[in-house]
C-alpha cells in the first residue's frame, strides 16, 4: 500500500467515526499494526516486539481496526441494481434469445 492510500484510509476511518485516537495509540499506528499483521501473517508476540506495546494493547487495537474495516466495507461494497441490465447484454441476441 502506498503512502497516499494509507493516509486516505486513516482519514476515512476518522471522518466516519469508525476509528479514533486512543490515549495510548493513534489511528495511523493502529491501522499499521492491523495491516502489518494481516500482510505478513505473523503472531501477536512478534507485533508486540516490533511496536513495543503489550499483547493486550495490540490485540485490542487489531480488533478495533478489524471492526472498522468491516463497517467501512458495508459502505463501499453495495449490491448491484437488479433491475438494471448491463449495456453489453442489452439487445445482444447471445444473451436475449427473444430479441
Amino acid at each position: 500500500m502506498d503512502k497516499s492510500t494509507f493516509k486516505n484510509l486513516c482519514l476515512t476511518l476518522r471522518e466516519l467515526n469508525f476509528q479514533q485516537d486512543d490515549r495510548s495509540i493513534c489511528v495511523e499506528e493502529a491501522v499499521c499494526i492491523f495491516l502489518f499483521t494481516n500482510s505478513h501473517t505473523i503472531q501477536n508476540r512478534v507485533i508486540t516486539e516490533t511496536f513495543q506495546y503489550s499483547k493486550e494493547t495490540v490485540s485490542r487495537q487489531f480488533n478495533r481496526v478489524h471492526k472498522a474495516i468491516c463497517r467501512l466495507g458495508t459502505r463501499i461494497i453495495q449490491p448491484p441494481n437488479i433491475d438494471a441490465t448491463p449495456f453489453e447484454i442489452l439487445g445482444n441476441p447471445k444473451y436475449d434469445p427473444w430479441f
